[in-house]
């Protein structure tokens, strides 16, 4: 079995490397061959010495580059899935350049996949360690990032076991593809969408109306690194803003304005219960207030048929 594993990335090297590394150092399922294919989303190529320095100190091979030049997360994804379909592999896999995926990743994704008879599957997003020189109120917002994950999570794990297949969301940052899906179907990311998020959600909607089966694997979790300048709660806020209206601003897509400010007004509403749940549930109430008030706003940014892409500005190094 030949196993693809491939990560776009953009302006974020020091990131790239420590998920490389990561990646080196988990452990493989016997009986496959790996191939790494790593695509950066930038007009020139610059991350050639980056490859260089963890193929010195780890001997990671095979690394295949490649570039996509137009900016969008999209354009970057279907290079990979190309670069994989190319080599006849026979499952591609993905991960975002700001996480570390832990030693058992691949061995469990991959059990998932193959136990559950599935075309995808998804995984959790868990937090990785807080970053060096975190002040005290970052620490605690970290704290608070990392347990809301945990239950995540477990909600999830829950929700499988009760409703089974295409009960999940599956998003690139923890993906497992079967590729003779993708070689029957013809199946892609959706370009259309550019800078925007959503294409992995996207993409997975479609699939299941193709008739893929849709699992997740609770056991294959990634770490997601967050730097200090994500440790905000105006961060958390503008990525659940811009994610939520680019998601629900598309004409051709979206709800009516009305069931829109319903959904703004229900946000609305958690968020001012989280916030109260404060004193009990500590920083993690805290920061879902932050996001639930974010797709509050999302939603009204979207009745007006508002949109901004998270995903025009890099964070991280």
């Amino acid at each position: 079995m030949k196993i693809c594993i491939g990560l776009v990335t953009r302006k974020r090297p020091e990131m790239l490397r420590q998920a490389l590394l990561s990646l080196a150092r988990m452990k493989r399922p016997a009986g496959t061959q790996l191939s790494f294919i790593v695509v950066e989303n930038n007009p020139v190529l610059t991350i050639g010495p980056v490859i260089d320095a963890v193929r010195s100190a780890t001997g990671l091979e095979p690394i295949t580059l490649g570039l996509a030049a137009t900016t969008g997360i999209p354009f970057a994804r279907n290079v990979v899935l190309a670069e994989a379909l190319r080599q006849e592999a026979d499952i591609l896999t993905f991960i975002d350049d700001d996480e570390m995926v832990d030693e058992a990743w691949l061995v469990n994704g991959i059990a998932c996949l193959n136990e559950g008879n599935y075309d995808l599957v998804g995984g959790p997003v868990l937090v990785g360690p807080c970053p060096d020189g975190a002040s005290a109120w970052q620490t605690w917002l970290w704290n608070g990032h990392r347990r809301r994950c945990l239950a995540l999570r477990a909600k999830l794990i829950r929700r499988m076991k009760r409703k089974g297949a295409n009960s999940v969301n599956v998003t690139t940052a923890n993906w497992f593809g079967r590729l003779e899906f993708f070689r029957r179907t013809g199946l892609r990311f959706d370009e259309s969408i550019g800078q925007g998020s959503g294409s992995d959600r996207r993409l997975y909607q479609q699939a299941k109306q193709q008739g893929a089966r849709c699992g997740w694997a609770g056991l294959a979790p990634v770490y997601d690194t967050i730097p200090k300048d994500r440790l905000a709660l105006g961060y958390t806020f503008r990525r659940g803003r811009e994610h939520t209206s680019y998601l629900f601003a598309d004409r051709a897509r979206r709800p009516v304005a009305a069931i829109l400010l319903a959904k703004a007004c229900v946000r609305g509403l958690r968020a001012g219960l989280s916030a109260l749940s404060v004193p009990v549930a500590g920083a993690t109430g805290l920061v879902d207030a932050a996001r639930l008030s974010g797709d509050a706003f999302g939603f009204l940014d979207a009745a007006r048929g508002i949109s901004t892409s998270h995903y025009s500005r890099v964070t991280g190094q």
